[in-house]
């Protein structure tokens, strides 16, 4: 393991503990992360926690280290240890904005914004063309890390080193399982596929695996569950009698959910698409774990365009839509590993049901062989005539 490699998981460390430890006030710290590690062992007299605090850190630090070390090993880019040193220092001495550590649910778009900053200091660096291009993944794979990680952390309360020491393990505990999860993942992929490939399914995952409660007295951090926790298989109807969702997938190629308002369409496509992206489909969907989900939902097509393939992974996977391989998407489909999850038929406006319908047909037509789901209210489904009676 490089010793870059190192001193980056170091500093990614550092806005890990600085997320814990938002709402507390230990003396001396600010918004700089370097300083949290120094100003946690000085609130302290025994020697022992100070060592042990240290020696947890290390272990954290060493296991982002080992996880980031490949990305830099297999990179070419002739100047990539500046640039893997620039994102270190960077990561020591960043600002957190107030707004971005009091926000529960935060993306790694922000932080990813965060990281790279205006685009003039960038330049400035004087890093070649493929040096800014390697920069600008380190920080989308380093902001994905910290939400995914810190998305997992508690937020201590009391300005305590023993509450901060207690909960370390949790920290460590956190971090081996978001990468533990992500080697799975990669070595479920395998040769078959790209390094696209595996990053979308990550981002899929990350965008829809979480369930969010409205009407309720919870407080802002208790609103958003992941959805293996919150989920609740649905049954449905098919005219014959009454069956759970995942055995009426087994049994179609095509097929229509309609439901009233707040029955759960919606919150299925997720499942589907998290279950699907993250291969932990079993029995007879099995065969769903080789496939890739996409996710269109139409109340974003009001009034404009509605979307070609090569546009299918901008819903959900924006950060990295631009770095797709050509015409990945139409492979997929044409190669019948894609699952199309069209969301929102009903929310279409009177005036574009008929392109609506038109486009699903031509999607159907240059992917007979792959899986779709449409996902519409009854009424409105039933009306508009848009793939009612295709399942």
């Amino acid at each position: 393991m490089s010793v870059l490699a190192i001193g980056l998981g170091k500093s990614v460390l550092g806005i890990l503990l600085k997320q814990m430890m938002k709402n507390i006030g230990l003396e001396g710290v600010e918004s700089v992360p370097e300083v949290l590690l120094d100003s946690l062992k000085s609130n302290t007299e025994d020697s022992y926690k100070k060592r042990q605090t240290a020696l947890r850190c290390e272990i954290v630090a060493n296991q982002l280290a080992e996880e980031l070390e490949p990305l830099y090993s297999a990179s070419a880019v002739e100047d990539k240890e500046a640039v893997v040193l620039y994102l270190t220092e960077r990561l020591k001495t960043l600002r957190i904005p107030a707004k971005l550590l009091s926000t529960p649910q935060t993306s790694a778009q922000e932080w990813r914004n965060l990281l790279i900053g205006e685009a003039q200091a960038l330049k400035e660096q004087g890093f070649t063309e493929q040096g800014e291009a390697f920069y600008r993944r380190l920080c989308d794979h380093v902001s994905q890390n910290i939400v995914d990680i810190s998305h997992k952390l508690p937020a201590l309360q009391e300005d305590t080193f023993q509450e901060v020491f207690a909960h370390l393990n949790t920290l460590e505990s956190s971090v081996t399982q978001v990468l533990a999860e992500q080697k799975r993942l990669r070595e479920q992929a395998g040769s078959r596929e790209s390094d696209f490939d595996f990053e979308y399914r990550k981002q899929v995952k990350r965008a829809m695996d979480q369930l969010r409660l409205f009407g309720t007295d919870l407080e802002e951090s208790s609103r958003c569950y992941p959805l293996e926790v919150a989920y609740i298989h649905l049954n449905a109807y098919n005219g014959q009698q009454y069956l759970r969702v995942n055995e009426l997938l087994q049994t179609t190629r095509r097929l229509v959910i309609r439901g009233e308002a707040g029955s759960g369409k919606t919150t299925l496509l997720q499942w589907i698409a998290v279950q699907c992206a993250d291969r932990k489909f079993k029995d007879g969907l099995h065969e769903w774990n080789a496939k890739v989900p996409f996710v269109i939902r139409l109340r974003e097509y009001a009034d404009k365009e509605l979307p070609n393939p090569e546009d299918f992974p901008k819903s959900v996977a924006s950060v990295i839509a631009g770095t797709m391989p050509q015409d990945w998407a139409h492979r997929h489909l044409k190669s019948g590993r894609a699952v199309v999850l069209i969301d929102g038929v009903d929310e279409v406006p009177e005036k574009r049901r008929e392109a609506v319908k038109t486009w699903i047909g031509d999607i159907i037509n240059d992917a007979p062989l792959r899986r779709r789901q449409r996902v519409a209210r009854r009424r409105k489904v039933r009306d508009s005539g848009v793939g009612a009676n295709d399942g």
